[in-house]
């Protein structure tokens, strides 16, 4: 079975697994390729943005992960439409096989607190924190971490 056939095989597994609400959701991204919070709320009637937040990550991108070992949808807060070459901002996407292959973008959370900041980042390498070297040039920090072997 070549890449293509495993992808729509894992995208038909996905979906039987999925209740209607959900299907109904990812179905549109897919014939769209995108579709902001309004839009997806509208497609199902739900409540609120929370309850199609919810159904994406707590629902279609767990299933995919269990099937497929890689989450199905990504939040965007802008990227170019592939069909119209134009900028889409703050939209929900679905993630094809190539782009979540070359996806290289680290998650990341920075909190400022009323005497500190917190930078909160997932890792995908072991990393020693004995070894931290920090540095900040012209309001940009950089902190460098050796791998472990």
């Amino acid at each position: 079975m070549d890449m293509k056939e495993r992808t729509i095989s894992s995208f038909e597994a996905i979906l039987e697994s999925l209740d209607r609400d959900s299907r109904t959701l990812l179905y549109n991204l897919w014939y769209h390729g995108h579709l902001n919070i309004s839009q997806l709320r509208e497609l199902i009637d739900a409540p609120s943005d929370f309850a199609i937040i919810d159904k994406l990550e707590r629902t279609i991108n767990r299933t995919a992960l269990e099937i497929t070992g890689r989450p199905l949808v990504a939040f965007r807060e802008c990227c170019t439409d592939p069909s119209s070459g134009r900028k889409i901002f703050y939209n929900w996407w679905l993630v094809d096989e190539e782009e979540f292959a070359g996806m290289e973008e680290p998650l990341i959370d920075l909190f400022e607190e009323k005497d500190s900041i917190a930078i909160i980042t997932q890792l995908r390498s072991a990393v020693d924190m004995t070894k931290a070297e920090l540095s900040m040039k012209n309001g940009i920090l950089m902190i460098r971490l050796k791998k472990k072997k």
